[in-house]
């Protein structure tokens, strides 16, 4: 299931996006075989760099009630 959901991580990363613009994906996994994943949603973010939006958003999602698990961060360049 984790190379599946990072297969998916990388299409959404992969896809097309205009400068400037945002692409967020919310899902929870479904494997039912996988007892670990009962209750975890997932929260993919592609965007160009900015200073704080991490720690802007897991401050939101803190002040929400939620529990951060897992923190994936690349920051990569790219051309258009």
């Amino acid at each position: 299931m984790l190379a599946e959901l990072a297969r998916q991580a990388y299409a959404h990363l992969a896809t097309p996006r205009r400068e400037g613009e945002c692409d967020i994906r919310v899902f929870d996994p479904e494997d039912p075989s996988d007892p670990s994943l009962t209750n975890v949603s997932i929260i993919e973010v592609v965007n160009d760099d900015m200073p704080f939006l991490l720690d802007s958003t897991l401050a939101e999602l803190n002040d929400a009630g939620l529990e951060v698990r897992l923190v994936a961060h690349p920051i990569l360049h790219v051309e258009r």
